[in-house]
């Protein structure tokens, strides 16, 4: 029994002579990325903690991107992928950056960017976040990056497939300018001085009608689509008229483009920093005027009611004698109450004293059918309206700035809505 045990411990040790003289002499080199894929143990390369910083911050700009921005970032992001790709990365990482570097060439030019490129670009980054961060098996990454590209290379055919009708081009035969419409373009030429004086060549000045005109059907098609709430096709006829107006101006005028799409982006920047605090508002009382919907504090309305026939002399001479509160008839003009039919601080007080308030209106009374009178602090304010209700306010709302007598204003369901309390008249 022994000597099997010593003659097993001998071969053993031969074996293993022989296996490391083979492999002292074997030629060293490095593996392919199929090889290095094939090692499913094979751990991801350690990356250093700069690259560790700009992988998050490329991972942030896509999860934050959104729609109206998508082309600026995306330039930022395609640039950072490239970077890194150059860096040393493991396969798995490669190829979703890749991928990514991809997608984010394709909406780099506006007039190429889908709603579902922004999709695809925010799984991607989904992907590599649960893979550098949240230790995503790489098997389970490449089989994700396979649906992906199946789902880009299906994009790509119904693009190219919807292209001519996407353009949303308005075929329409420019007339020619008649002798009459000459004289009109040039005072108007001379009311709206431009700093780009369109250069003289033959022929210039029918193409430049024909392009005013043009751009004028966009702008029409534009403001319709926008009424129907079609915001993606809005954009994209926009773009298109746009890039027309580019080519037709040709590359002199593109370094003065860039200079005033530089200052309308800094300008409307300034304009979203510019949001208004407002008192914190929970109810409101809706109200629809003949030109504007407002938002009054409920705290300031006293009394809402249909303008009655004997109300309609004091209202057309913009007055409202609280006394009419009372009644219309002999017996309640001398013996009704007011204050029952208040509420709020002047609702407190005395018959006396509300009898002897005169509120001006907002307006002489034309076709407006209900009352809102507004009182607080002291200040009131007979107001006449078409409509009115009580609604609630989303704390997130964001309110900018209005002109007097407004405190701000807001948009709700597309329509502007400004914030009035008499407290500010």
């Amino acid at each position: 029994m022994e000597e099997k045990e010593k003659f097993t411990e001998e071969l053993e040790q031969e074996v293993e002579k022989a296996l490391d003289e083979i492999l002292s002499g074997a030629k060293k080199r490095e593996l392919t990325e199929e090889e290095t894929e094939s090692y499913a143990l094979l751990e991801p390369v350690e990356e250093d903690e700069t690259l560790q910083k700009e992988l998050e911050e490329l991972i942030g700009e896509i999860l934050t991107i959104e729609w109206e921005i998508i082309p600026e970032i995306a330039e930022e992001a395609y640039n950072k992928c490239r970077k890194l790709r150059s860096s040393h990365l493991d396969p798995t990482t490669l190829k979703l950056l890749d991928f990514l570097e991809r997608v984010l060439e394709e909406v780099r030019s506006p007039e190429k960017v889908e709603a579902r490129h922004l999709e695809l670009i925010k799984k991607a980054g989904d992907i590599l976040y649960r893979y550098k961060f949240e230790n995503l098996p790489a098997e389970e990454v490449l089989e994700e990056l396979e649906v992906l590209s199946q789902e880009e290379e299906v994009i790509r055919e119904e693009t190219k497939e919807e292209e001519p009708e996407l353009e949303l081009e308005l075929e329409l035969e420019p007339e020619k300018p008649s002798a009459e419409a000459e004289p009109v373009m040039e005072k108007e030429k001379e009311e709206t001085p431009s700093p780009i004086s369109p250069p003289s060549a033959p022929g210039f000045e029918e193409k430049f009608f024909e392009q005013l005109l043009r751009t004028y059907e966009r702008i029409v098609a534009v403001e319709e689509l926008l009424k129907e709430g079609l915001f993606k096709g809005s954009r994209k006829l926009l773009l298109k008229a746009r890039k027309e107006i580019e080519d037709f101006l040709g590359e002199n005028y593109q370094e003065e483009l860039r200079e005033r799409e530089k200052r309308i982006q800094e300008f409307l920047r300034q304009q979203e920093k510019k949001v208004v605090e407002v008192p914190p508002l929970e109810k409101v009382l809706w109200c629809q005027t003949l030109s504007q919907e407002l938002f009054i504090p409920l705290d300031e309305v006293a009394f809402t009611g249909e303008i009655k026939d004997y109300w309609r002399r004091s209202l057309s001479e913009g007055i409202f004698p609280l006394k009419l509160l009372k009644g219309g008839s002999f017996w309640r003009r001398w013996f009704g109450k007011i204050g029952p039919k208040l509420q709020g601080e002047l609702a407190q007080k005395s018959e006396k004293e509300l009898a002897n308030l005169v509120f001006k209106t907002n307006k002489p009374l034309t076709s407006e059918t209900q009352l809102v009178l507004l009182w607080k602090e002291g200040k009131g304010l007979a107001l006449l309206v078409n409509e009115y209700k009580i609604e609630s306010v989303d704390s997130r709302m964001e309110w900018l700035p209005a002109e007097p007598p407004f405190i701000g204003k807001t948009i709700k369901e597309g329509s502007e809505i400004f914030l009035f309390s008499v407290t500010h008249t």
